[in-house]
């Protein structure tokens, strides 16, 4: 893939897996299966291990379904944490679209946003609160919900420090999200990981005939150096459009930390922003402006009329 797109530019391309037999089995496909064939690009190095000098640095790093197979957190932090530091640019993460799957994300996310020991103090405030009974857990959510813009500033707070202790390099989030605050899927009730569809194309292994597959995937993009004003705030659909007659039902997660639904249609909102969002796709973004200034005012005043007559739907299938 990386190929595809930056071939010409692209100097290495340096392949990490611990084990001999992976490295030895991508080496003979990338020579079309056979053992003394000719690679199909040049630059291609495998290694069980890291570099050990920290001078060695890329621009773009990957982990693509691999945290989840070590042994405990703490080798994930480690590895992570090694990971960042021989990131020049780019730090990507990869893990299947399971709760489990995001989760393993998202503490990638926090390590890297906030610092190791801000992760580890999350770790025990979600373990205490696990261990409470149900009651407590609806006051502490009702509690929450009411007080949302004071525990995003805690947050915050919470995380310029713990970045001071840990003398982190520091690092915003470049994709999906278009903000740095919490992933607002863990307070939004549903109890559904932040995650996006892909179809593709399995290896023709035996004589079955090739059929198009589909994978939920939770991912994140992690970019060196400070958030610049104005980047990448447009709103991104994390789950497929919704069109019913003459209107189109939105979730977004937008650039203040929050999913929103609006309810889109052309005579309010104009043909251009109507179609755009119409035809735009689970995962894509929405390259306007004008739609996260017009959110909030959109679902209050739809929300009073037309939702109460479109149930919100539950399952895959229903969307």
């Amino acid at each position: 893939a990386a190929n595809s797109i930056w071939g010409k530019s692209l100097r290495e391309y340096f392949c990490v897996d611990i084990s001999a037999d992976m490295n030895d089995l991508a080496a003979v496909l990338l020579r079309d299966g056979k053992q003394d064939g000719r690679p199909c690009m040049k630059g291609v190095f495998f290694r069980q291990f890291l570099p050990v000098s920290p001078m060695n640095k890329f621009d773009v790093i990957i982990s693509s379904y691999s945290l989840m197979d070590l042994p405990s957190v703490q080798e994930r932090i480690n590895t992570l944490r090694t990971l960042w530091i021989k990131t020049e640019h780019f730090l990507v993460v990869i893990e299947n679209g399971t709760n489990e799957g995001y989760k393993t994300v998202l503490e990638a996310r926090d390590l890297i946003l906030h610092g190791e020991n801000y992760l580890k103090t999350n770790r025990r405030i979600r373990k205490l609160d696990a261990e409470q009974d149900e009651d407590e857990l609806n006051k502490e959510s009702e509690q929450y919900s009411s007080n949302v813009d004071m525990k995003r500033e805690f947050d915050k707070a919470v995380s310029m420090s713990m970045k001071m202790n840990d003398n982190w390099p520091v690092g915003h989030v470049y994709s999906p999200c278009s903000h740095d605050l919490p992933c607002p899927r863990l307070n939004d009730g549903t109890d559904t990981p932040c995650n996006y569809l892909q179809e593709y194309h399995p290896l023709k292994l035996s004589q079955m005939p090739k059929q198009v597959q589909k994978e939920n995937f939770s991912y994140v993009v992690l970019r060196k150096g400070q958030r610049s004003k104005g980047c990448n705030e447009w709103p991104r659909l994390i789950r497929p459009v919704l069109v019913k007659s003459k209107h189109i039902h939105c979730h977004m997660c937008c650039h203040d930390g929050r999913i929103h639904h609006t309810v889109l249609t052309a005579s309010k909102h104009g043909k251009d922003l109507y179609y755009c969002a119409r035809y735009s796709k689970w995962g894509d973004q929405l390259p306007l402006s004008i739609l996260a200034e017009t959110m909030n005012k959109s679902t209050q005043e739809n929300d009073s009329t037309q939702h109460k007559q479109c149930t919100e739907p539950t399952t895959e299938e229903d969307w």
